[in-house]
């Protein structure tokens, strides 16, 4: 379940989405942060290094 915020489902519903927003924020900023830290925060290695070996190691594999 999506936990970070307002999810639109139709396009009409995105200028309502957007204009609240901002004042929606508070209700998501816990989760936004946390989910944050599970992600990217990974002790002394930066997160854009991370991401290149990744990318590497993706592309790199060989194929079973």
């Amino acid at each position: 379940m999506w936990q970070a915020g307002d999810v639109v489902t139709h396009l009409a519903d995105l200028p309502n989405a957007l204009a609240q927003a901002h004042d929606r924020h508070a209700r998501y900023e816990a989760a936004q942060r946390r989910l944050f830290e599970e992600t990217f925060d990974h002790g002394d290695q930066p997160d854009e290094e991370r991401a290149a070996q990744a990318i590497v190691a993706h592309f790199t594999k060989k194929s079973p």
